[in-house]
Formats: C-alpha cells, structure tokens, sequence
C-alpha cells in the first residue's frame, strides 16, 4: 500500500487492498472488471473527459482529479471532481508539449486507446462492446449539448448570474473586460485559455464528422408499455414493453430495475412476434417482466447496437431512466396499445 500513497488519498478507514485488486485486474485482460468496477459509468467520465477536453483528469498528464467509491454491490465508481481547468486549460495528455489550440480543437477520441500507461482507457476500449458504448456516450454528449447549442446558451446563463459580483471582486484574477469576452476569445497572455464557444464550436464539427462519430447507430422510438383499456375487468399485473427499432440491429435489450437503489438486471428483446412484440420481422421487439408479488415500480431504459455502433433510450438513462407503474397501467397517462397488438 506504501506504493499508493504518493497518487492516492485514502478517505475511508480501509480501502487499499480494494484498489490494489481494482489496479491488478486492470492489468490482468482475463479478469472480470464488471466485479469490481462499474464500467459504464467510467466510459462516461472518459467520453466526459475527452469531449470537454478535460486533461487535468485520468484522460490528461498527470491521471488526476477523480474519486473512487465503491458501492454496496463492490463496484468502484469514479466520481469527476476539480473541473476548473476544463475546456482546455490545462493542455497536456501526457504524450509530448502542451496542445495549440487547434489540436485541442481536433483531440482524437480514442486518445489513448492504444497507451498501456492509462490502462483504465486502454484496456476498456479493447472490448468492443465497452469501445461501442464510450463512442455513443461521446455522441450523446456532442449532439446534447455541443451541436444543439445548449452550452452556450447555459454558459451565457451562468456569466449573467455572476456579473455583477465578479466586477466587484477587488480580488479576481482576470480584468473585467476578459471575463467579457471569455466565452469567445482566448484570454491570458501566458495561460492561454481558450475561449469555450471558440474551441468547442469547432470541436463539436470536428466529432461530429469523426469516422468513429459519423457511423449511424440504431433508432429507437415508439416505446410503450401495455396498460389496461377502459371497461377492461382484469387487472395488469406486469410490464410488456415494447419499442421499435430501426437502422440494422444486431441485439436489443432491457435494463430494469424496480427500485433506484437495485443493480440493472438485464434481458433481450425480441422481433419473433413471439415476445410480447407485435409482427416477426416488423421493427418492434417486445418483452415480457413479470415483477414479484410486492413490486409495482419500474425503471428502465434500452440498449441497441448494430455492428459499428451502439445507442440507447433515453441517452440519460444514468440519471433519468424510463419509469413506470402498475398503478399507472390499470389508471391513465400511458398510452395504449391497439387491439392487434
């Protein structure tokens, strides 16, 4: 544990030997890291780190600015924390001198892919399923936020709110007239820090049009959960999904949970018109979960992919999943299937 101490802060009263396994099976390519590490949350804080061109964190020189807290189910979960050089500020990835602005503007997205000194990248995006999963995270966040515009409209929000306040400030850093023209100019003779709208606008066209981005995922629409017509004597007792699903799939499936403190179970979806899906071959798939006697919540999202990418429904499943209730199906506000269905 002596070896760890220079690079980590222990902030529990045990804990070493937990992150010696985590780093032992991350250099063991046979190991099971879904044991003890929640790996689709890290591939967001990666695509996170990696679109907002985030290198003072694990993306960047020095592997820093993360916490590791490990869940009730004994899974490690990275938690970003120190974002005040984000948006290129700190401009080194560890490999050779610190980035010009353009070359923060076209950062590769597989930046480290390939580099066994950030095995915590490397050894995720040699699975090609986790490799599918970071990329559709990346275009989630590009087209969310950075093609749509969101950002600036927010950034502009946040820098009306504390105007005033930072004129005022006899101790701030920066003149007022560069706090002015932050969002769009580089300001800082010696720093250099980009302007957000100036780096990322570009940034957002440069991802977009990336081959690893461009590559059309899977559609899902038309998700419905079947719930009871009115005059309809017998109550629903359980959740039949459906969702309609186009652009080549290879598998669907069903992430559930009945409530927000559980693990995800998992299950295919179908298109055999045997699933609880309409027509064999139609587009729709279908499933069938039938909870215990005590549940009557659900939550859950879809996962598609085809075979170049991966996409899922609704894309901030982590924190808004699709939910449902029983209460819900045998009352109103869910839509109803038709009768051929």
């Amino acid at each position: 544990p002596s070896c760890y101490n220079y690079n980590f802060e222990l902030k529990s009263d045990k804990g070493w030997a937990e992150l010696i396994d985590l780093t032992k099976r991350l250099s063991e390519e046979e190991s099971d890291l879904e044991e003890v590490l929640n790996v689709d949350r890290t591939l967001w804080m990666l695509a996170f780190n990696n679109v907002l061109v985030n290198l003072n964190s694990y993306t960047g020189q020095n592997s820093q600015n993360y916490y590791l807290y490990k869940d009730d189910f004994g899974q490690f979960n990275p938690i970003i924390w120190d974002l005040n050089l984000a948006f290129g500020s700190f401009k080194n990835t560890g490999l050779g001198s610190d980035l010009n602005l353009k070359a923060l503007q076209t950062m590769d997205p597989l930046l480290h892919a390939d580099n066994p000194g950030k095995p915590l990248i490397s050894r995720l995006l040699k699975n090609p399923l986790y490799r599918k999963a970071y990329l559709s995270h990346i275009r989630t966040i590009v087209y969310d936020q950075f093609v749509s515009g969101a950002y600036e409209k927010r950034a502009k929000d946040l820098q009306r709110l504390i105007q005033i306040p930072m004129f005022n400030d006899q101790n701030k850093f920066y003149k007022s007239e560069e706090f002015q023209k932050s969002l769009t100019t580089t300001i800082g003779k010696r720093s250099k820090i980009p302007g957000i709208v100036e780096l990322m606008s570009i940034r957002a066209r440069f991802l977009k049009k990336h081959p690893e981005i461009a590559v059309i995922p899977p559609k899902i629409s038309e998700v419905k959960v079947k719930s009871r017509k009115e005059f309809q004597s017998e109550a629903i007792t359980s959740f039949r999904i459906q969702a309609k699903v186009e652009k080549l799939p290879k598998r669907v499936k069903l992430y559930y949970r009945y409530n927000s403190t559980d693990e995800y179970k998992e299950v295919f979806m179908a298109d055999d018109g045997k699933s609880h899906d309409k027509r064999a071959g139609d587009k729709v798939f279908g499933v069938l979960i039938e909870p215990d006697a005590d549940q009557k919540n659900l939550e859950y999202f879809i996962m598609t992919e085809n075979a170049r990418a991966m996409s899922f429904d609704p894309p901030n499943y982590m924190f808004e999943p699709r939910r449902v209730s029983l209460m819900e199906l045998n009352g109103e506000g869910v839509e109803e299937m038709s009768n051929d269905e």
